[in-house]
């Protein structure tokens, strides 16, 4: 047989096993208690917690740290307080400049165009005292500027005044026309005692309040206008400039030169941007019309023809028809819209031709004929010559007019005034035409001027006594045919 050792622990016994199960189930009522005080202090802690945080929250709006210039503000303020601390600041605050001569110079903000926007600036130090990653980090310095308002004006007329220091100005290339070219100027960089970033870096230093001063120093200041800028216009005007141009009149060719079509146009350069505009110069076609039209143009001289006593015949100053210009307004209007073009230039000059007249001296009882080549004067009554006068007419600055007039009025005596001219107690006065003309006596030149010399303003001056006899013969509306 074989021996076989049983462990007690093996072998099946129920009452031994009922026994340890009630054991199990058995739980001191100490352990009970103490597992339950445990729950409950996590609780407390977890609302003591909650409760030190609530306060902490409350309170970090009052230690909240803000800087502003070199203030430190602590927690939040009223109104009033934050008003006071942002006028402090700017008060305090100065904007330094370092000039070349090493002479340091302190500026207000105001002297600069800048004041506090007192609102903005108050609702970013509410903000930042009230805004919860600041108070969650309630140790840290928050870091603000002021809001300012700028006076742009202001601002540049500092900047002049006070922050720039001319040495050499800058030079805006220019463009224009002369003498029928187009001439392009250059740029040139100039030099001033300034700083990198102009005005802008101004303004930015003192926004930020910043203490270190701003150094002056010589910079190199380009033109608004440079050479570059201008160059494609070259071009485009000395096309305008050398475009075929020809305007035919009477049946001749005229063909205006560069520098007629270059007066024709107003070349103007912005100075702020560079922008070439041109545009036609009405007034210089207009004048160039009438000059080259003076050559076609002529008055209408009457044939003065003298009727003898024996029924002959003298002329004694020849016809000469009237040529005038028809359509010089058009002519002109259709250059202006040409000439900018570039693409050519053609007008045609209408003219008419205006027959001249007879006129018969024996049909007036009384009449006067003045010779100003001769310088010499002719009375007559109807076709007999019954007195002549030695006459200084107008000088060659002032010519005495020509063609057929008739007095108008009569003065013994007058002051007579002119552009550049008094004369007073002039005698003996015929007007015959308006603006001052008339046969007078004159007493200021010598005696032997007359038949010889021209010298008057463009009336026809005879000697005292010769005058006051034409004066006492001549009524008004007595015929007085001027020529040459």
């Amino acid at each position: 047989m074989k021996n076989i050792s049983v462990h007690p622990e093996s072998h099946d016994n129920p009452v031994k096993e009922k026994s340890q199960r009630n054991i199990s189930r058995r739980v001191p009522h100490s352990v009970i208690f103490g597992k339950n005080l445990h729950t409950k202090g996590l609780v407390m802690s977890a609302a003591l917690v909650f409760v030190v945080f609530v306060v902490y929250f409350m309170a970090t709006p009052y230690f909240v740290r803000t800087k502003i210039g070199n203030n430190i503000i602590i927690g939040k303020k009223s109104s009033v307080e934050y008003q006071k601390i942002i006028s402090s600041t700017v008060n305090s605050y100065g904007l330094k400049v370092e000039y070349a001569n090493n002479k340091i110079t302190s500026y207000k903000l105001s002297d600069l165009g800048l004041a506090p926007n007192y609102t903005l600036t108050e609702n970013n130090l509410k903000n930042i005292a009230t805004n919860i990653k600041n108070r969650l980090e309630v140790w840290k310095i928050n870091k603000t500027n002021i809001v300012f308002k700028v006076d742009s004006a202001k601002l540049s007329a500092f900047n002049s005044a006070h922050l720039t220091q001319i040495i050499n100005p800058p030079k805006n290339a220019n463009i224009a026309l002369s003498n029928g070219q187009v001439i392009l100027s250059d740029s040139s960089v100039g030099k001033e005692y300034g700083f990198t970033g102009g005005i802008n870096a101004v303004l930015s230093s003192a926004k930020l309040l910043d203490q270190k001063p701003i150094i002056l120093s010589v910079i190199s200041v380009n033109p608004p206008i440079s050479t570059e800028q201008l160059t494609p216009q070259k071009s485009i005007l000395t096309a305008m400039l050398s475009q075929p141009a020809s305007i035919s009149i009477n049946g001749d060719i005229i063909t205006p030169s560069a520098n007629d079509i270059g007066s024709w146009i107003n070349v103007d350069v912005n100075p702020k941007n560079g922008k070439v505009s041109t545009s036609v110069n009405q007034a210089n076609i207009n004048a160039y019309l009438s000059r080259i039209a003076y050559r076609y143009t002529k008055p209408t001289k009457d044939q003065l023809v003298l009727a003898g006593a024996d029924g002959t015949t003298t002329v004694i100053q020849p016809g000469q028809d009237g040529i005038g210009i028809l359509n010089q307004a058009a002519v002109a209007h259709s250059i202006s819209g040409q000439v900018l073009q570039a693409k050519g230039i053609s007008a045609t000059i209408s003219v008419h031709v205006t027959p001249y007249g007879t006129i018969t001296t024996d049909t007036y009882p009384k009449w006067i004929e003045v010779n100003v080549v001769t310088k010499k004067m002719y009375v007559y009554e109807n076709a007999n010559l019954v007195n002549s006068f030695l006459v200084s007419a107008g000088k060659p600055s002032t010519p005495t007019p020509l063609g057929m007039y008739k007095i108008f009025s009569k003065y013994a005596v007058q002051t007579m005034i002119g552009a550049d001219y008094v004369q007073p107690n002039v005698p003996w006065i015929n007007y015959f035409k308006a603006g001052g003309y008339a046969i007078h006596g004159n007493y200021w030149r010598p005696s032997d001027w007359f038949g010889n010399i021209n010298s008057s303003h463009g009336c026809v001056g005879l000697q005292v006594s010769d005058a006051e006899w034409v004066y006492n013969w001549a009524p008004i509306g007595t015929p007085i045919i001027i020529h040459e």
